[in-house]
């Protein structure tokens, strides 16, 4: 599915389901989750799902994952609003259970290619029952943790 976009300078850009590369990681505040290590390796891709107005994006590529670990955005002219907030919990070492949250909101920047800005939390959840420890995140991570990363998501010419 393509969804047209419009901007106020009457530049019409689209986003279509697929996968997407990821470039260009910044951390947009402190990385206390130790996230941007994941947004800089250069094999990073996420997949983005359009549906009408929403777009979902699977951070992980992960194979049918529950739908409370997909953030999704509304589609509104070229931006892309924080809609929905993934929430969703992975087990840590020793018996612990994490609590992962994130949002994403950005801007298509051209057909295909978006600026995303993804903001993580990491936090023991509460019927967790094993104490976590911020080593079950990454390294030098103290629980709760936050990460605010900003990306460009390009979907490869060949499959556009």
């Amino acid at each position: 599915m393509v969804l047209v976009a419009c901007s106020g300078s009457n530049d019409k850009f689209t986003i279509s389901t697929g996968t997407y590369n990821v470039s260009g990681a910044t951390a947009t505040s402190a990385d206390g989750c130790d996230a941007l290590s994941i947004f800089t390796d250069p094999a990073k891709a996420i997949d983005i799902a359009v549906s009408g107005t929403t777009a979902t994006f699977n951070l992980s590529q992960t194979a049918n994952p529950p739908s409370n670990a997909l953030p999704t955005a509304t589609i509104n002219g070229n931006a892309l609003d924080s809609l929905a907030q993934a929430s969703f919990t992975s087990a840590g070492t020793g018996g612990c259970l994490l609590r992962i949250k994130n949002s994403i909101s950005g801007e298509l920047t051209a057909n295909d290619d978006t600026a995303l800005t993804l903001t993580v939390e990491v936090s023991q959840d509460a019927g967790s029952p094993a104490t976590c420890s911020g080593s079950d995140v990454g390294t030098n991570v103290t629980l709760p943790c936050q990460s605010g990363i900003h990306f460009l998501a390009k979907k490869p010419a060949a499959t556009q």
